[in-house]
């Protein structure tokens, strides 16, 4: 407090100040962005919030409530429910190994698209380049009812790239003002520092000092000067190197355990180095060559096959039911996996699960709960099937929807490396090895 009182920052504690949050930590986030990202952003295009679910609430008031909005499927959990939370219209938009399909989000009559291209959650796919410019492309033209088009870019850990060339993001190509970045300290600096921010386009600054200027930031003022302190000294940017190498090597432990484990092959990791988290997927097992004769259809092993056209079989049931099964005896071990069906919308759990308690919980340390959010009893958190979903009608439509996605993808778990301790790497992947064995 005595260093932010000397360098001239008392106006910044003591007055109520700028809705958007104070003007050093938005010249400091300007800084970091066009030094990590490659982004030209003015501080008088970025907005602080105290977390995505306040900026996102902004949003839905500064583009309006008429607006159709569409997420990605398999998606975040917690996010369809802050948009139908805030009554908005929303769609589901589905993906391939490319990324979100483009005639899938042209079917749903958005005008909004909320979409991870750097990384996406759950299923850890980069966009493609060729399918970023499409994504550009359908931002740039009108919507058929005329209302603007915009993407909101959610590059929530971009920060833990550990392998390859850093992927620029949309709102860096972006030249028709239509991409309003979004980002977060939360997963560098913890789940108890809830600082979040938006970059909206120079065209939507204004109107946001027009229509939402009233608003009091929700971060304090200490808080976001102690924040931009930390950036513009370059302490940040070490601490985010610690981190980044320390997660390399807990993703590189998992890798070598399960090599060591899996003698058969069984467990296959995809989209490994490319954030916080990857995916597990389960081969196919000994039954599944009769299984898929008998129906007449090829049992493939695609990775991230979320809208393959050919179905596959894994052990004579569908990869929820083997997601299930699987799960359900990791937890007589002491493991608690998150299989990705949890994620695709259309079946119940997804919709009424908040995300985080099986997403940031992919894999539990022995003896514990897998994350901070999970229910002590050890169990996944869910809403009745009136609160999750709005009719019979929209939940028969999701069922078939979903039954169509899980039919096609090998059973797939979420590895979070938040929730991996060092000493429980190899007890867990060996827990895993014998689940999968068990559950055939």
């Amino acid at each position: 407090m005595r260093r932010m009182l000397s360098d001239g920052s008392e106006e910044a504690l003591l007055s109520s100040g700028d809705g958007r949050g104070t003007w050093q930590l938005r010249r400091a986030i300007a800084n970091h962005l066009r030094g990590f990202r490659g982004m030209e952003v003015n501080p008088e295009q970025i907005v602080i919030g105290s977390g995505a679910q306040t900026l996102y609430g902004l949003l839905v008031q500064l583009l309006g409530r008429q607006r159709v909005f569409a997420i990605e499927n398999p998606g975040y959990p917690r996010l369809a429910r802050i948009y139908e939370s805030n009554d908005v219209p929303l769609r589901f938009v589905g993906l391939d190994e490319k990324g979100p399909l483009p005639d899938s989000l042209a079917a749903t009559g958005a005008s909004v698209f909320h979409c991870m291209p750097s990384h996406q959650f759950p299923t850890g796919v980069t966009t493609a380049v060729a399918r970023r410019r499409q994504l550009l492309e359908w931002a740039a033209a009108p919507a058929p009812d005329g209302l603007r088009r915009y993407l909101i870019e959610d590059d929530f850990d971009c920060e833990f790239r550990m392998s390859g060339r850093p992927v620029p993001p949309l709102q860096a190509l972006d030249e028709a003002e239509s991409v309003i970045y979004a980002n977060t300290f939360t997963k560098t600096l913890g789940a108890a520092f809830r600082i979040g921010y938006m970059v909206l386009p120079p065209h939507l600054t204004e109107q946001f000092r027009r229509r939402l200027g009233f608003y009091a930031c929700t971060v304090g003022a200490l808080e976001q000067l102690t924040l931009a302190r930390f950036i513009e000294s370059g302490e940040y940017e070490r601490h985010v190197n610690r981190q980044r190498a320390h997660f390399r090597k807990l993703q590189h432990a998992f890798a070598a355990a399960l090599a060591e484990a899996d003698g058969v092959g069984r467990l296959r990791l995809v989209n490994l180095g490319v954030g916080l988290h990857f995916v597990m997927e389960v081969a196919k097992g000994p039954d599944d060559l009769e299984r898929s004769r008998a129906i007449g259809t090829p049992a493939t092993d695609a990775p991230n096959a979320w809208n393959a056209a050919a179905p596959g079989v894994s052990n004579m049931r569908d990869a929820a039911e083997a997601e299930e099964a699987i799960a359900a005896r990791a937890a007589q071990f002491g493991v608690l996996l998150a299989p990705m069906s949890r994620y695709c919308f259309g079946t119940d759990s997804a919709a009424g699960q908040d995300g985080r308690s099986a997403g940031a919980g992919a894999f539990g340390k022995f003896g514990g709960p897998a994350c901070a959010e999970e229910e002590p009893s050890g169990g996944i958190r869910r809403t009745s099937r009136a609160k999750a979903l709005r009719s019979e009608a929209v939940s028969a439509a999701r069922r078939r929807q979903f039954s169509a996605l899980v039919a096609q993808r090998p059973p797939s778990f979420l590895v979070n490396c938040t929730a991996l301790a060092p000493e429980a790497i190899v007890p867990t992947v060996n827990a895993i090895v014998r689940a999968v064995e068990e559950a055939d």
